[in-house]
C-alpha cells in the first residue's frame, strides 16, 4: 500500500484508515515542530485536541511553558 494523491481533501470513510492516517500525520507534525524549534532557535508550542477519543497531544520546546 502506497501513498494516495488526494484530488480533494475530505473525510476518510474507513475508520481504520482514518486512524492510521491520523497517527502518521500527528507524528509528522511533531517532527516538524521539533525541527523548526531546533533549526530556527524558536520556541514552539503545539496542542492537538481529539474530541472523539478525549485525547490531548502536545509538544513544547520550552519546558517552562508546558501547560500540562
Amino acid at each position: 500500500m502506497g501513498k494516495k494523491k488526494y484530488e480533494q481533501i475530505q473525510r476518510i470513510p474507513s475508520s481504520n484508515s482514518r486512524n492510521i492516517t491520523y497517527f502518521k500525520r500527528i507524528k509528522g507534525l511533531i517532527k516538524k515542530a521539533i525541527e523548526i524549534s531546533v533549526l530556527c532557535d524558536q520556541e514552539v508550542f503545539m496542542y492537538v485536541l481529539d474530541n472523539h477519543k478525549n485525547r490531548i497531544l502536545h509538544y513544547s520546546s520550552d519546558p517552562q511553558a508546558d501547560l500540562l
